[in-house]
């Protein structure tokens, strides 16, 4: 296997944030809510740099990468609320699932495999 496929596969979590990542971007056209703006734009910024942030987990593992992922996965999980699309089902449901995927793996990646920060694996 090429060193960028071994990466990857024992990178796993961060390639899988990736996807997610970029599913979180092009997400408003695929699920059509581009007519939702607010929504629209969380989703596309917010995915843009989910994956760039998990591209840059697979070049170099950093822990704040992770922890970057953790803290917009939260983001994810609050904004339909805060910004004030809840009410629409798309996409409040789409960002749910997307930030609680995306948080699960950070967090994953960041303290059972890496062992960094706050140490849940020694618990």
């Amino acid at each position: 296997m090429s060193k960028l496929t071994d990466k990857i596969t024992a990178e796993w979590q961060n390639a899988a944030n990736f996807v997610l990542g970029l599913w979180l971007a092009i997400s408003p056209w695929l699920l059509n809510y581009t007519s939702q703006q607010t929504a629209m734009n969380n989703a596309i910024a917010v995915g843009v740099v989910i994956a760039v942030v998990a591209a840059s987990a697979l070049y170099a593992f950093h822990a704040w990468e992770e922890w970057i992922n953790v803290a917009l996965a939260a983001w994810l999980i609050a904004s339909p609320w805060v910004l004030g699309f809840a009410s629409s089902q798309t996409p409040t449901w789409n960002q749910l699932a997307i930030g609680l995927l995306v948080g699960g793996l950070a967090l994953w990646s960041a303290n059972i495999e890496h062992g960094s920060g706050g140490h849940l694996a020694s618990r």
